[in-house]
């Protein structure tokens, strides 16, 4: 019969304020460790929760936050998603899927995502909030990526003023859209949209209400 036998656990690496991914370790799990099995460091995740996690997982990547990388917060429940879960997988889909239809006036434009939403829900729900009712994200700058600098949640009217397609017009020192001035001068929208076709000056097409001027030489101000 040989000698007695004495398990030996490897040398502790010492990784104590050391970053993986999303998880800083705070330290040695506060319990005693049963003979054979690896210690677990506590950690704190970005997102505010602690986790034990053994040293090999963190220093080889295969766990890299508490969980929040994968979960999604509460936000798909039962397979239905939150109107804040929807609107971040939305924007990656029209940014980073050449299949969908809207990547081409998004990912195929250059419109990017940065790198802190690309890869984490819960970063995003973190600068951005809930979405609230009626409400969808609007990038300030539509030629602008996303990111928390240039995004806001927003009204389906002001999304709609911000889009590249809108017709600016200038009267007197103030920019408005057609739709805009339409509803500031009480003159319907078509009928600016015709009258600025016909060469109308922009002044008079959004300020002269309909019927005003009759006269056969009353037709077009150029």
């Amino acid at each position: 019969m040989g000698g007695p036998f004495f398990f030996c656990m490897p040398k502790l690496i010492e990784i104590t304020g050391q970053r993986f991914g999303r998880l800083i370790v705070i330290g040695l799990e506060p319990i005693r460790i049963p003979p054979g099995r690896q210690p677990k460091w506590m950690c704190l995740c970005e997102c505010g929760a602690t986790t034990f996690v053994e040293s090999s997982m963190l220093r080889r990547g295969r766990t890299r936050s508490c969980g929040c990388l994968k979960r999604t917060h509460g936000h798909t429940v039962g397979g239905m998603m939150s109107g804040t879960y929807r609107t971040w997988r939305d924007m990656l889909g029209r940014c980073c899927d050449p299949k969908r239809k809207e990547f081409e006036r998004y990912g195929g434009r250059g419109i990017s995502i940065c790198d802190r939403w690309r890869s984490s829900f819960a970063d995003f729900l973190a600068d951005m909030g809930e979405k609230p009712p009626g409400l969808t994200i609007e990038r300030i700058n539509n030629n602008g990526n996303y990111c928390k600098e240039n995004c806001r949640w927003a009204t389906v009217a002001e999304q709609n003023r911000n889009q590249r397609r809108n017709h600016w017009i200038l009267v007197g020192n103030e920019t408005k859209t057609l739709t805009d001035w339409s509803i500031d001068r009480g003159v319907p929208r078509s009928t600016i949209h015709k009258r600025l076709a016909k060469g109308w000056l922009p002044d008079r097409a959004v300020t002269e209400r309909p019927g005003t001027c009759r006269a056969k030489n009353c037709k077009v101000m150029s």
